[in-house]
């Protein structure tokens, strides 16, 4: 029985080894697999497993592993030469971006869009040695770490921030070969401790994660002393090396000085690239430049989410009105306020999700959806970071802004950039400040109005038609010309002419653009030009930065540059030849129309996990402690099962034993060892004589009256314990 149950144990240890280690290479390195991979994976490392813990077991599981490659190789018509190429160049770029230019981004090659194949042959190749070493009759602990633990810091050394199940599924694997000790014995017992472990360990890491959830861990390398003397020693060394390469230091010190104050310059504002439809070449939005046909097909990112509904993609915000464009802030911001909201919907416990995104094209932009934890310093947007590939984790939104609170930690922080948005993000020519003073009065607009926000949002929609096919306005002021006499426009007319009312109303407000996306859950959807949208953000004070949507049902569609299959229809009021638009109904791709004013709990979003709050984690608890009174009956059988097996065995003196081990269990609860079981057993171990069935049975009789015995005699605590963790009854 024990043989069995090793080999099995062995098994489930391979397993966790290979799903572990192969998923964080994966992940960390951006490699994509197809989803009958794992099952794949599954069965190489049962044939590797037969191999190399079972005896003669090569002669059959050599060939079956083979037919399995073989098979696969066949079932994954990919290029195995392109694959490890792509793979190569990932090593490379996280090289050059980790240790020769940290900061800078490698232009990855992108050659192979699935890399099933070579990954199988690896998984070969590490459930080979590992079957190998957990089966090794010594030092099975050491060969266990060698193979794993230099994949493992690799793929740390890449990605300061892995996924966290592959990490934990490390962490338990190199638990659980430590607990079953440095060799493997075929007829050990001490296996039994590695299954003995593994359900309070796990039940340890869901309270672990139900109160304490990595996604929201985040990384500050200049908050962590060891970091910082990482770095040292680095730049100690690099420079030590150039002094005995070159023989004389590369720079100067006012040299190095001027240097870093040039780096630092360039940092606060990294050159664009166009990455938008209305974009010009230095990254600006041109108002006077209508959108490329050309680029409304171009597809610019793929996306997979967690769940359907629309999701507006950030990329980035611009701070100076020109009357015809608009341009980045030229002024550094004192720090950055884009997680300030995000952090407090964490402090608030709102539910948490992921989404994967792919870039198509290059940018200097990461996109990320409201409201994303991902903050590296900039005030208006997020650099790409190190790959074209990334997960964004991500906050719903709330049902209301007014609850929120955050943290005492920044408010210090948020008091300093409260000062900076309303002197910088309040800015208006002259010009247009007059025209639009004088249109707020007409109509109404002040910052005493019952919602300024909602009533300038709605201003705005009404102003005019949506037409993505709108031409260049005859004005040097767009924001005036579209709320004065234009009678259509799109949505950057819209948010141009919402950024600027607010900004007279003393609002600070912020033109931003992005992406807007029909997510569907598990699918993987093309981001195409077309969907290139605009919107404005405000600031709260003591929260921070806000969307607003302004576009509103005059878009009618998500695709916000898209189709024209439904265009509303609108009245002219005789009093001002007003553009109304009247509410349309949904269009025929299915897609709604879009809200109008602060973006809160859309209705197309994702209800909060039910796992989140103080209700849902009472919930999540009492689940787990329900799972566990449940299996535990089953867990008793099973052990019952198995005593008795031991018990009933034909050899009478491992019989024997077995019972007198069992009575030195319960021997803990008080329970007295009956004298002919003490008597029968030291004969079983010492002596030659022969144990009758007859005197098995009398042993085994007296055995379970002393349980029994014991059991009524203790509290209701223990009985439990005696009953169904100790399994003695």
């Amino acid at each position: 029985m024990n043989k069995h149950l090793n080999r099995f144990v062995c098994l489930g240890l391979l397993l966790l080894f290979s799903f572990s280690l192969l998923s964080l290479i994966l992940s960390c390195l951006g490699c994509s697999v197809q989803p009958s991979f794992y099952l794949w994976m599954a069965l190489v490392c049962v044939s590797t497993w037969y191999t190399t813990c079972t005896r003669n077991g090569m002669w059959i599981g050599l060939p079956a592993s083979a037919l399995l490659l073989f098979a696969a190789s066949r079932f994954f018509p990919s290029d195995l030469s392109l694959q490890l190429n792509d793979v190569l160049d990932r090593l490379t770029g996280a090289y050059m971006e980790q240790i020769m230019y940290p900061g800078e981004t490698y232009s990855y090659l992108n050659g192979a869009a699935d890399h099933s194949l070579l990954f199988l042959f690896l998984a070969f190749l590490l459930s080979s040695y590992m079957g190998a070493a957990i089966s090794s009759r010594s030092g099975r602990v050491s060969l266990a770490l060698l193979g794993s633990a230099p994949f493992f810091v690799t793929c740390l050394a890449v990605s300061i921030s892995p996924p966290i199940l592959p990490v934990f599924g490390m962490v338990l694997f190199w638990f659980l070969l430590a607990v079953g000790g440095s060799h493997y014995d075929e007829e050990s017992v001490s296996y039994r401790r590695v299954l003995g472990t593994v359900l309070p360990l796990s039940l340890l890491l869901s309270l672990l994660l139900l109160y304490v959830n990595p996604v929201e861990y985040e990384y500050d390398p200049s908050l962590s002393p060891v970091s910082q003397v990482l770095d040292k020693l680095y730049q100690n060394l690099d420079t030590r090396f150039n002094e005995l390469l070159y023989g004389e230091r590369l720079s100067d010190p006012e040299h190095a000085a001027a240097g870093a104050d040039i780096e630092d310059e360039e940092a606060q504002l990294p050159q664009v690239q166009p990455s938008m439809p209305w974009q010009d070449s230095r990254g600006d939005i041109d108002l006077t430049k209508k959108p490329d046909p050309s680029e409304l097909e171009s597809v610019f990112l793929q996306v997979s989410a967690e769940q359907n509904g629309a999701l507006y993609l950030r990329a980035v915000s611009y701070g100076d009105y020109t009357g015809t464009g608009w341009q980045r802030s030229e002024e550094s911001a004192p720090g950055s306020a884009l997680s300030f909201v995000s952090r407090s919907l964490a402090a608030a416990g709102t539910a948490t999700h992921s989404l994967s995104v792919q870039l198509m094209r290059e940018t200097v932009y990461r996109y990320l959806p409201y409201f994303s934890a991902d903050d590296q310093g900039y005030d208006s947007f997020v650099p790409p970071g190190m790959r074209s590939r990334y997960t964004a984790t991500y906050r719903g939104f709330p049902e209301s802004f007014s609850d929120l609170v955050i943290p005492a930690g920044m408010s210090e922080a948020e008091q300093s950039y409260r000062t900076f948005a309303h002197e910088y993000y309040t800015r208006l020519p002259d010009s247009t400040r007059a025209a639009l003073q004088e249109l707020c009065m007409q109509n109404g607009l002040s910052p005493d109005m019952e919602d300024p926000i909602a009533g300038v949002a709605a201003f705005v929609q009404r102003s005019a038609l949506y037409d993505a096919e709108t031409a260049p306005y005859p004005s040097g002021d767009y924001a005036v010309y579209f709320l004065t006499e234009a009678t259509q426009g799109y949505c950057v007319h819209f948010a141009t002419a919402a950024t600027a009312l607010y900004r007279c109303l003393g609002i600070p407000a912020r033109l931003t653009e992005g992406f807007l996306v029909e997510a569907k859950a598990g699918e993987s959807v093309d981001v195409k030009g077309f969907q290139a949208h605009a919107w404005v953000e405000i600031y709260q004070d003591g929260l921070g930065w806000l969307p607003v949507e302004v576009t509103g049902q005059s878009g009618l569609e998500t695709e916000a540059l898209g189709a024209h299959d439904a265009q509303p229809s609108h009245e002219v009021t005789p009093e001002g030849g007003e553009a109304s638009p009247t509410p349309a109904e949904e269009t025929q791709s299915g897609t709604l129309p879009l809200p109008v004013g602060l973006l809160s709990e859309p209705e197309n979003a994702a209800s909060p996990s039910w796992s989140s709050g103080p209700v849902g984690r009472i919930l999540y608890l009492v689940f787990i402690l329900a799972a566990l009174l449940a299996f535990l009956p089953l867990r008793r059988k099973l052990l019952l099962l198995l005593r008795s097996r031991r018990f009933e065995q034909s050899d009478t003196r491992r019989a024997v034993i077995a019972m007198y081990k069992c009575a030195q269990k319960a021997a803990a609860y008080g329970s007295e060892t009956p004298e002919l079981l003490v008597a029968t057993a030291e004969r079983a171990a010492f002596s030659q004589h022969e144990i009758l069935s007859d005197e098995v049975e009398r042993c085994r009789d007296q055995l379970f009256i002393a349980l029994k015995s014991c059991y009524l005699k203790q509290k209701p605590w223990n009985r439990f314990r005696f009953k169904y963790l100790s399994a003695l009854l």
